[in-house]
């Protein structure tokens, strides 16, 4: 009996250690899973597979080259201040344009660049403040234009006149802070057109735009607020001067004109 209970026992050891190692081997030969997902393989190569992100569009040199363009066309339209307003032009006398225009109107003369100058009449032998020559700025302009390119006037031109009473119209410039009572013994006769362009500082006006008028006896008086609110012309009447000047304060001018009288 007891040889029995042995055979039994050295048996079902043997089978319980042939089972365990079964087992053992079982569960070497499985992968164990692991808590982190290992990136998955390629199928063909055997190779783990890299997951690619979503890339941008590559654009080609001509392409890189257009948008720098726009963005240096876009900034440049964002830092170029508004263009001013056109100025008209109208090449007719200064009352013309007055009329069609309005006084405070910004036109100027568009008469050309020309080297021909504008012949001027010869003053009569009744020549007075009764019988003034008349005069006009862009009459001026023109033998000024002439003077410039050929170093002198014309002897048709502006030279028939120096000495003579002429009637001229303009607008009117102190020189000398007027006084309370708006009191000048001196001032400039300016081209209206060029006052009404704007600031004549950042548009300065040339010595064919302005004439020194000096006053002899009573001096002009005019009204404060008008001369400095809005431009005052007036048609003046005097003995025209023409040669390159130096007042005792230092203007330098080309035409000067003694006042006889002036009408607002």
């Amino acid at each position: 009996m007891f040889s029995l209970v042995s055979f039994v026992s050295s048996r079902f050891s043997t089978i319980f250690s042939v089972a365990s190692l079964v087992f053992l081997l079982t569960a070497c030969s499985e992968p164990s899973e692991s808590p982190t997902k290992k990136p998955s393989e390629n199928q063909e190569t055997g190779a783990p597979s890299v997951s690619k992100k979503p890339s941008k569009p590559t654009l080609s040199l001509s392409e890189r080259a257009k948008k720098r363009i726009l963005q240096k066309e876009r900034e440049k339209r964002e830092n170029t201040p508004p263009k001013p307003a056109p100025v008209q032009t109208d090449d007719s006398s200064f009352d013309e344009r007055v009329k069609k225009h309005g006084m405070n109107a910004v036109v100027r003369p568009k008469r050309a660049f020309s080297r021909k100058p504008i012949v001027l009449p010869i003053p009569s032998k009744t020549n007075d403040a009764d019988h003034p020559v008349a005069l006009e700025f862009r009459q001026i302009k023109a033998n000024y234009q002439y003077f410039v390119v050929k170093g002198s006037f014309h002897p048709e031109g502006l030279p028939r006149l120096n000495g003579a009473v002429v009637e001229i119209k303009g607008a009117i410039m102190p020189i000398d802070p007027p006084g309370k009572d708006g009191k000048m013994s001196r001032f400039w006769l300016a081209n209206p057109s060029v006052v009404q362009a704007g600031c004549v500082f950042c548009n300065p006006p040339g010595l064919d735009d302005l004439i020194y008028v000096t006053v002899e006896g009573d001096p002009l008086e005019v009204d404060r607020e008008r001369l400095y609110r809005s431009v005052l012309t007036g048609n003046l009447k005097g003995r025209l001067t023409i040669r390159s000047t130096r007042s005792r304060d230092g203007f330098e001018y080309l035409l000067g004109i003694t006042m006889d009288d002036i009408e607002f």
